[in-house]
């Protein structure tokens, strides 16, 4: 409940928003910005720091585009869920196995050339060694088949894995990209209250462009951080034991 208080906030400013009047008259635009000032200095959401009702209602979208793409636990590859898509563990048994079959492999030929050997000897023949034989080379060979199915099973849980950190990477540069948008549209706000020529509000214009820039900026540290997150899952995804 907690979490759509927030956005049924934004919701709100957004309808609101649309109602604002627009950069008509230069009464209507001291207007505007007066009240944006206004709403800074209560410390108000950024986007209600926009005297353009346009860019305002975008700033409220994307907003909420961030709230939907940014959540840590889709993109993050090295939280609590890190055992469900970290493919490290499977890989390192996967080689075990193989190793393992490996050793099976050069048993089975020893025991296949000593079972030849006996074979080709002349009677009377040792069949109770070469029973041992054959029972230790059946033995060897079910193990064999069975670490190759395991291996099987590793490798449709390790494709698993590397499926959830490529989604996880996805989510990232949505991520990214949702706070680049929301970056467009402070930078468009800045760039068009720049070229306001109406009188009487010039003072509270320059704060609110050093807010909008601000807000520009402040977005460029989450998204180094998302960056990194992106690097680790790609380490992840790329170990190879």
């Amino acid at each position: 409940m907690s979490r759509l208080i927030p956005k049924l906030i934004m919701a709100i400013v957004l309808v609101a928003s649309c109602f604002l009047p627009s950069q008509g008259s230069e009464a209507g635009v001291r207007e505007d910005f007066l009240q944006a000032h206004k709403n800074m200095k209560d410390k108000k959401f950024p986007c209600e720091t926009i005297p353009y009702s346009n860019l305002a209602s975008d700033c409220i979208r994307q907003r909420m585009v961030i709230d939907d793409n940014c959540k840590t636990v889709q993109y993050r590859c090295d939280n609590e869920m890190k055992e469900y898509h970290d493919p490290k563990p499977v890989l390192i048994q996967r080689k075990k196995y193989l190793e393992r079959i490996k050793a099976l492999e050069s048993d089975l030929t020893q025991k296949t050339n000593a079972l030849r050997e006996f074979d080709n000897r002349p009677a009377p023949k040792d069949d109770a060694t070469i029973q041992v034989v054959k029972k230790l080379i059946e033995i060897n060979q079910r193990e064999t088949q069975d670490l190759k199915r395991a291996i099987e099973e590793l490798d449709r849980e390790a494709n698993g894995r590397y499926e959830r950190i490529d989604k996880r990477i996805a989510y990232a540069k949505q991520c990214i990209e949702s706070r680049r948008e929301q970056q467009k549209v402070f930078e468009a706000t800045s760039a068009q209250a720049k070229n306001e020529t109406a009188d009487g509000f010039r003072a509270e214009r320059d704060e609110l462009v050093n807010k909008w820039d601000t807000s520009v900026r402040e977005h460029e540290e989450p998204k180094d951080q998302i960056r990194r997150s992106i690097s680790t899952c790609e380490d992840m995804k790329n170990y190879r034991p």
